[in-house]
């Protein structure tokens, strides 16, 4: 069961997870994320993380690539430490053991858990990124 002391990514609030194209990238990430979770609330096989997870990829590299893209336009002062954050993160994902997973619900549970700190983590270092530019 999902054990967080903070709301979990899929419960924030619009007004929690950023302007508009990233706000839909982020709320497309919380709601992989629930279905995660939801695979193993129901005693599933975590082999069923396996698409959830693929999709979760997919979008997180079309997050980077819009907000980068948005960065560079807006010639964000920052843009260096901030795509140096998201290649890393892009690094850890794809080191993802997906048999450990598919063996180990623990393991499954714990990634859940880790993808939701790091969405979350990452939507706040969005939001106060927006707020430097935009004035917000």
């Amino acid at each position: 069961m999902h054990s967080h002391k903070l709301k979990p990514a899929w419960e924030l609030s619009s007004d929690e997870i950023g302007p508009d194209d990233i706000r839909n990238l982020h709320r497309q990430l919380a709601e992989l994320l629930e279905g995660m979770q939801g695979v193993l609330d129901e005693g599933a096989s975590p082999i069923g993380l396996i698409p959830f997870l693929d999709r979760y990829i997919e979008l997180t590299l079309q997050h980077f690539a819009t907000e980068e893209a948005l960065m560079l336009e807006l010639a964000f002062p920052e843009y260096d430490s901030h795509k140096q954050m998201h290649d890393w993160s892009v690094e850890q994902v794809y080191q993802v053991d997906r048999i450990a997973l598919i063996d180990n619900p623990d393991k499954a549970q714990e990634l859940v858990d880790q993808l939701d700190d790091w969405l979350r983590a990452h939507v706040c270092a969005d939001l106060d990124m927006a707020a430097r530019v935009f004035n917000t």
